[in-house]
């Protein structure tokens, strides 16, 4: 995925680069595709629940996808939920089930705008289709 949106390449153990999903435009953050084992410490770390079985579940039956805003130094920011058959945004949670602050919140907007196509749709109501609340 990396040469395929030609994002450079960054040096963090422990990252499984074919799993970073978008590279944001201040070139320090990115949008990390979790997987089951990794939702216990992002729940941990963020201090909400999608470390619990009910994720893992929805991530094993393919009806959830959970995304992970991180830095440079793999530090999770917010946590997206997207509902597989919708291709909705069900929530994004930053710590402790807060509201992400404005500079994720425009992360989230830059990802979703760069990575859809969405035909003649303006910016509004492609925010308002994907149930983003900003």
């Amino acid at each position: 995925m990396i040469s395929r949106y030609e994002i450079e390449k960054i040096n963090i153990p422990n990252i499984d680069e074919e799993r970073i999903v978008f590279r944001f435009s201040d070139k320090k953050h990115f949008l990390y595709l979790l997987n089951a084992e990794e939702l216990k410490y992002e729940g941990k770390v963020m201090g909400h629940c999608v470390g619990g079985n009910n994720y893992k579940q929805k991530i094993k039956n393919e009806l959830s996808i959970i995304l992970s805003i991180r830095d440079g130094k793999n530090d999770p920011h917010v946590t997206i939920e997207i509902d597989v058959p919708s291709r909705m945004v069900i929530q994004q949670q930053g710590r402790a089930n807060q509201e992400p602050i404005k500079k994720y919140k425009n992360f989230i907007k830059e990802f979703l705008l760069f990575s859809t196509d969405f035909g003649n749709l303006d910016k509004k109501e492609i925010i308002k289709f994907l149930n983003i609340n900003f």
